[in-house]
């Protein structure tokens, strides 16, 4: 995830062995050093190349705000009868 959010390998390093010692694993350290972030390019939003409102907008956004209220009708309505 830290090499993701564009932390270095060194740091992201430095963080998993705070955590793993004394049982840090070469394996891990290999596949930390190796892994390539360009697969999951986009993951992330980058505020200066993408104003916040534009994330906020458009038909996706719409369903997801129409499924959250009526699910939570129907919560409320459960409730309410329950």
């Amino acid at each position: 995830m830290r090499h993701i959010t564009g932390w270095s390998v060194d740091a992201a390093l430095e963080e998993y062995r705070g955590f793993a010692e004394p049982k840090v694993r070469d394996c891990d350290v290999q596949y930390i050093k190796e892994y390539q972030v360009s697969s999951l390019q986009g993951l992330f939003i980058n505020k200066a190349r993408q104003p916040y409102d534009a994330v906020l907008t458009g038909p996706r956004m719409t369903r997801m705000v129409v499924f959250t209220a009526m699910v939570m009708m129907i919560m409320l309505a459960t409730a309410f009868f329950w």
